[in-house]
């Protein structure tokens, strides 16, 4: 051990790890109102007595000695200054008048690696939800469907064979009218670069916020109008592909299209009952065990594979479902690595996610309840 490692006591950690108690950018729980109030009274009595903070944040004289290396106070110094940008963000963050919205970190782990495991189980996962879904339904008693998730996404601006990737992440809420049309608001939680810097061109600017309508949707196009028979959304689907895409559908393009719709957000539980039966017909889908999302909630989850090994990467999604079959999330990895363009560290990387975090009828556009 060194003699900085040394100074480091168990003390100090105790109190690192008090600082940055609730003000986790990514919790596995909500964090408290007292969890705040405590992690800010810690930082403010630590930045005003760096030596004398004990862990349950009340001011005191250490025990050990008063002398302490350098990198033990930078360490500390380091926390409090964590701390203070995660209080800051958490407790800031406030979208559309409503609640508190907590922004992704940078390049999060994954929550699932796996691209095998066992099939007959991911198919009893996914025919249990869809049977649960098909006897569901969305709260509140109006007529329009009303989402609300957070989405999180890799994008790369090209030019001049150089790229610059960042990371955008949204609160989107969405609201569906019986025709199909729709209002839709985003409000932009932040954008960070990712990866190496390569010289590529500067990403365009995001807007704070953007309030999209979009007119009646065409006859069997939009999400709203997504069949609830699976044969029929089977049949659906590839006319849609053929249509958008000049080709004929393979199986594992209607699967990956299916997995677009459902993580698009604003599906009926019927219809992401007819979902979940489309992806039990896929030999390739696989059970990857338990998991708790980045909510804090448990699931069960399923692993699709999207795209196959291209000589860089497999793109697997990974749909995790709660115990009635609702989905809360929906996570696509790149691995073993993200594909060499981007520039990002060798491990597997989250391309994107959706977490679906509130589903009601309402009796207006632009409701909340």
């Amino acid at each position: 051990m060194t003699p900085d490692a040394a100074d480091l006591s168990g003390e100090d950690l105790r109190i690192a790890r008090a600082l940055l108690a609730g003000t986790n950018p990514s919790p596995r729980t909500e964090a408290t109102e007292e969890e705040h109030r405590q992690a800010q009274r810690l930082v403010q009595a630590f930045l005003t007595h760096p030596g004398q903070v004990l862990p349950d944040g009340r001011r005191g004289r250490s025990r050990r000695p008063r002398r302490r290396s350098t990198r033990a106070r930078a360490l500390l110094a380091s926390a409090a200054a964590v701390t203070v940008m995660a209080v800051l963000l958490v407790t800031a963050a406030v979208v559309g008048g409503g609640g508190s919205a907590v922004a992704a970190p940078l390049l999060p782990a994954p929550l699932l690696t796996a691209t095998t495991g066992d099939h007959e189980t991911a198919v009893g996962i996914l025919l249990d939800a869809a049977q649960r879904q098909r006897e569901m339904t969305v709260p509140g008693t109006g007529r329009v469907h009303f989402t609300r998730l957070q989405s999180y996404g890799l994008q790369t601006s090209v030019a001049r064979s150089r790229a610059t990737t960042v990371i955008v992440t949204r609160i989107i809420q969405m609201w569906r009218r019986p025709d199909g049309s729709r209002l839709t608001e985003q409000s932009l939680q932040g954008v960070d670069r990712a990866g190496r810097a390569v010289g590529g061109p500067t990403p365009p600017e995001e807007p704070g916020y953007r309030r999209i309508e979009a007119p009646p949707a065409e006859a069997g196009v939009e999400v709203a109008l997504l069949p609830t028979d699976p044969d029929q959304l089977y049949a659906h689907l590839l006319s849609s592909y053929r249509t958008n895409q000049g080709a004929t559908a393979t199986p594992t393009d209607i699967t990956r299209l299916a997995y677009s719709h459902l993580k698009d957000g604003g599906t009926s539980p019927q219809q992401n009952a007819a979902l979940y039966e489309l992806f039990a017909r896929d030999p390739a889908v696989f059970a990857t065990g338990p998991v708790t999302d980045r909510a804090g909630r448990p699931a069960r989850s399923v692993g699709i594979r999207l795209a196959g090994t291209d000589g860089s990467r497999t793109s697997t999604g990974y749909l995790l479902v709660a115990d009635d079959g609702t989905p809360l999330t929906a996570e696509t990895v790149f691995a073993p690595d993200a594909p060499p363009g981007l520039e990002l560290p060798p491990a597997p990387t989250v391309a994107e996610y959706s977490q679906f975090t509130d589903e009601r009828r309402v009796i207006a556009v632009g409701n909340l309840h």
